[in-house]
């Protein structure tokens, strides 16, 4: 009898976007089965397996990862990260204490248990943004993310000697639901700032896809900048 080798596996956390989309085109290009999370109403046609997922619940965290509790992934890319930021000048001190508890703590929480889960060889891969290591528009914004970040730089340091995790930090990238709700002034900026052209879903895709889990190991820990910002 002939054993047909296991499938690889990929699992995308935050599955409805544009650059889930396209790294899933890719991830389909080399047989690979894909598990995805979505919130609550939203569909993914392309995912083998959706799993609800809520960032802002803890117990909800907590029952998806029951749910992929026998998984294991090949690979794993993190796309989740709310894109309306709170004001500089908000005294709301509880949505402030929400946001951070949603996309530092429980995000942090939830990839400390998915590098659980990573075969070997395998890597994470968390969408940061390049206003963790630059300025930005949205203080709040940059410090979650550049608070994740250095979480898997350490973090990143007690995996196996064929796993990698590390942080991809992109410009802003054209028709993101990020570019989608700013203001025609905010998005000149960024032009500006990225010498007149912007990132498409698909260059970012390609990138990531291209970062392969047998040939990461030496990007261990870090944060890439990708695109022309600067």
């Amino acid at each position: 009898m002939v054993e047909h080798p296991k499938p690889k596996k990929l699992l995308v956390i935050g599955g409805t976007s544009k650059l889930s989309q396209s790294l899933a085109q890719l991830a389909r290009n080399e047989e690979y089965e894909i598990d995805t999370t979505t919130r609550g109403g939203e569909t993914c046609t392309y995912a083998n397996n959706q799993y609800e997922l809520d960032l802002t619940s803890l117990a909800n965290v907590q029952y998806f990862l029951q749910s992929i509790a026998t998984c294991k992934y090949h690979r794993i890319i993190v796309l989740t990260g709310e894109t309306s930021g709170i004001d500089v000048n908000s005294n709301d001190t509880e949505a402030i204490k929400a946001y951070y508890a949603a996309h530092l703590i429980n995000t942090v929480y939830l990839i400390d248990k998915l590098l659980k889960k990573l075969e070997s060889p395998g890597n994470l891969i968390y969408f940061s943004s390049i206003a963790a290591s630059n300025s930005s528009f949205d203080c709040h914004y940059s410090a979650v993310k550049a608070g994740v970040s250095a979480y898997l730089k350490s973090r990143s340091r007690f995996l196996d000697t064929h796993q990698s995790s590390f942080s991809i930090a992109p410009s802003l990238i054209e028709g993101t639901k990020m570019y989608l709700e700013m203001s025609p002034e905010t998005v000149a900026n960024h032009l500006v700032r990225n010498k007149g052209r912007l990132t498409s879903p698909d260059e970012i895709s390609r990138f990531v896809w291209a970062q392969k889990p047998d040939a990461t190991m030496a990007l261990n820990g870090h944060l890439i900048s990708v695109g022309n910002e600067y």
